[in-house]
């Protein structure tokens, strides 16, 4: 860009601004000789000048090709890595404005004030020029206030000025807006310490003591910001790995059991440098709790289940903990180093719990310390040093990678583990489903709920085959298939035991039930954990295997897990006070039954009671799920028809249901001419991109209001439904279904022997 714009916008007469007039042959030579030695090392200078113009702004400048590349920053630098900062780009200002402080006059371009907020090194990687014209700049910053790692990221958006966010990476350097705000704790020159005079709360002149006392302070906040940014700085960009300190504070009143956050499922594992990977354990979540030096291990659902796990919670109790809260998993693990779920259900059964081992992946308090708000990174550093003085085998720091998700992902399933979880370096802690920790399977797998049995043949002894359901995206038990493999004899006893005492005569599924006279319908409280190949295009699995019951998640949470819905366990579970007092020993007799093996006849009459209830209150919100909406769990606010809105449709992008569905908002006005009233072909990816896809014309079991079929005579005379939308919330539909492409018909739906509409599909690649 050069200066040639800096030198336009200004009236040096007027201004006492640097003008970079042109340099002499040595000044030149001596710029030149700087700017190949910074370049060999990837190290420039960096200046941040708090600018109160027009609006108040902090102006960004990277010392780059013997010029200053700059962008206006509105809101100033975050040390929060989940803050976007908009960052416009401006002109190339000369390098000498480095040190620039004073008042611009009014009337001039920029009239204002102008402070140096911050200073220092930054680092580059060895192609910056490159990076930068890319929309892509990654780098390190050793300044008074800010360090640690950095990334400006352009967005594309259409504007005046190229729009630019500028946001922190994860590292030791960041910290939460709520604990720290940067800009607020240090507003002054890292120059001189004085302030803006907006910041004074008076004007330029006549400041006096105020301004003297605001300097004071703040050149000492600066000064003890500088020894933290660089003690922060050092340690980041040391070689050896340094633990994260452990605070040792006691405030905050424990909480006790703490619902463990769920990860969504992709077909897609996440890319890109926000992310990292940890193998997917095939067993049971277990939360852990340490009070007053008890240790309390939990069922996700919040059950005590410390004495199955006694040898792990012992071995635990040897760290001896103030409080803690651990999140983790349960496995046993073969010869091969795999978790299987088989062996761990084996293992609970025979009482051979020294066999199990417990993988840690997540801390979520410490000493007195909510941990939950820090960014994951954070937190696993701190968990890593806490294990480390564990000498135990059965407890193990779970590991991650921060290789590309796919790279990690084919490399689990050539080890022939389950699959991969994701999670992003910058995410907080959230007792819910959420898009910032994401699944991808090896093979498909997932829990069903047990509705009926079917009558065995041959020497087949007990059953024949379990008929599985799950919920669908109305919240209704749907019918999905059976599975008459993965029993032995034993199983298949222990399994006709439990069904005797919940026959029952009407069947459990609300959608595609089974019919015939070898089938016996059973109260449907009893989970399955069931891997197969694949679903069909009616929903039904292929090649099913059972692997096991699991006695940690009810049955009123399992969905179909591909059709991306999921049911919040606060609308169906007792609340988190009521499960607390249950564990603690209200119903310490009903607990100590529901923990008994897996696989026994005698249901207690509590646990009768608590199925019975749980009943009712699915019953109660699947009512008032079809009393307001045709779809379960809608979202709130914009797209009231969406479900989960946080669903990833374009994993590497970042892009959920909500976004793709507010820019059809915007775009509506557009694409509806063209799409109004004509019949439609969809490409459908539940999962997202890069998912499995595939075509479809049909509405099938999905229910619309603005999409809407019309019946025509198709080929042969057949009957043939067409889907069609004449309005904009026809769009939002489709993305509730994971439509990614639309495919439109040249002719309109009640005139379709007369096209009107030629379509050129210009394919990029």
């Amino acid at each position: 860009m050069g200066l040639t714009q800096y030198r336009k916008m200004r009236d040096f007469k007027k201004t006492a601004e640097p003008s970079g007039s042109k340099a002499t042959r040595a000044a030149k030579a001596a710029a030149a000789k700087k700017e190949k030695a910074a370049a060999a090392a990837n190290t420039r200078s960096f200046v941040i000048q708090k600018h109160d113009a027009s609006h108040l702004h902090y102006d960004f400048r990277l010392e780059l090709g013997g010029v200053l590349k700059s962008w206006a920053v509105p809101k100033g630098p975050s040390l929060d890595p989940s803050v976007k900062r908009l960052a416009m780009e401006v002109e190339d200002h000369p390098l000498d404005y480095a040190s620039f402080e004073g008042s611009i006059p009014e009337g001039e371009y920029g009239g204002g004030d102008v402070i140096v907020w911050d200073r220092g090194e930054w680092i580059s990687s060895k192609t910056p020029e490159a990076d930068l014209k890319k929309g892509r700049l990654e780098f390190e910053l050793k300044g008074e206030k800010l360090a640690g790692k950095w990334i400006l990221v352009r967005t594309g958006r259409p504007s005046k000025k190229p729009q630019w966010l500028l946001m922190k990476r994860t590292d030791a350097a960041a910290i939460a807006t709520s604990k720290y705000d940067v800009t607020e704790e240090l507003p002054g020159s890292v120059k001189t310490g004085a302030l803006l005079p907006r910041d004074e709360g008076a004007g330029a002149a006549g400041a006096g003591t105020k301004k003297k006392a605001a300097a004071k302070t703040t050149a000492k906040a600066a000064k003890s910001s500088a020894k933290a940014a660089a003690k922060v700085s050092a340690k980041a960009s040391s070689s050896t790995k340094k633990k994260a300190p452990v605070s040792k504070k006691k405030s905050e009143k424990f909480p006790g059991f703490i619902k463990p956050q769920l990860a969504k499922l992709s077909e897609v594992a996440p890319g890109g440098g926000d992310w990292v990977h940890e193998i997917k354990f095939d067993g049971y979540r277990a939360v852990t709790t340490f009070e007053d030096g008890k240790v309390r291990m939990f069922t996700r659902s919040g059950l005590d289940w410390t004495e199955k796990y006694q040898p792990v919670a012992d071995d635990l109790a040897e760290l001896k903990l103030d409080s803690a809260i651990f999140d983790g998993e349960v496995v046993w693990v073969d010869e091969d180093g795999r978790s299987d779920f088989s062996g761990l259900q084996k293992a609970l059964k025979s009482g051979k719990d020294g066999e199990l081992v417990y993988f840690v992946f997540d801390l979520l308090w410490l000493d007195g310390e909510d941990l939950r708000e820090l960014p994951l990174l954070e937190r696993k550093e701190r968990l890593e040093e806490v294990v480390s003085n564990l000498k135990s085998d059965r407890v193990r720091f779970s590991e991650h990678w921060k290789e590309e998700g796919a790279s990690v992902l084919k490399a689990s399933c050539g080890l022939n583990m389950e699959g991969i979880i994701s999670k992003r370096l910058d995410a907080t802690y959230e007792s819910t489903r959420s898009g910032t920790w994401i699944k991808t399977k090896c093979g498909k797998g997932q829990e069903f709920v047990i509705g009926g049995f079917t009558e065995p043949q041959g020497t087949r002894y007990g059953f024949g085959a379990l008929l599985l359901g799950a919920k669908d995206q109305d919240g209704e038990l749907r019918y999905v298939g059976r599975v008459g493999t993965g029993f032995d004899q034993k199983t298949l006893g222990e399994l006709k035991a439990l069904f005797k005492k919940r026959i029952q005569k009407t069947s459990p599924f609300e959608v595609a039930s089974p019919k015939g006279k070898e089938i016996t319908f059973i109260k449907p409280d009893l989970v399955a954990q069931v891997n197969f190949t694949e679903w069909t295009s009616d929903l039904v699995l292929r090649h099913p295997t059972f692997q096991g019951l699991r006695k940690d998640k009810k049955a009123s949470q399992v969905v179909i897990e591909d059709l991306g819905i999921s049911v919040e366990e606060d609308e169906i579970e007792e609340s988190s006070p009521k499960r607390k007092s249950r564990v603690k020993g209200e119903s310490q007799a009903a607990l100590k039954s529901e923990m008994k093996s897996e696989m026994t006849a005698d249901d207690s009459d509590e646990t009768e009671s608590r199925s019975t209830k749980k009943s009712k209150r699915v019953s109660k919100a699947k009512s008032s799920a079809r009393s307001s909406s045709p779809v379960k769990k809608r979202g709130k606010g914009r797209h009231p028809g969406l479900s989960h809105p946080d669903k990833l449709l374009y994993p590497t992008a970042g892009f959920t249901k909500d976004r793709v569905a507010t820019y059809y908002d915007n775009v509506a006005k557009h694409m509806m001419p063209h799409l109004e009233n004509r019949p439609i072909a969809m490409v459908r990816c539940p999962e997202g991109e890069g998912s499995e896809c595939f075509f479809q014309k049909k509405l099938g079991f999905h229910k619309g209001v603005a999409l809407k079929t019309a019946k025509v005579k198709g080929q042969k005379n057949k009957e043939e439904e067409l889907v069609y939308t004449d309005s904009a919330a026809g769009l939002t539909e489709l993305v509730q279904m994971g439509v990614l492409e639309i495919h439109v018909w040249g002719a309109e739906v009640d005139n379709l022997m007369h096209p009107n509409l030629i379509v050129f599909d210009l394919d990029p690649e």
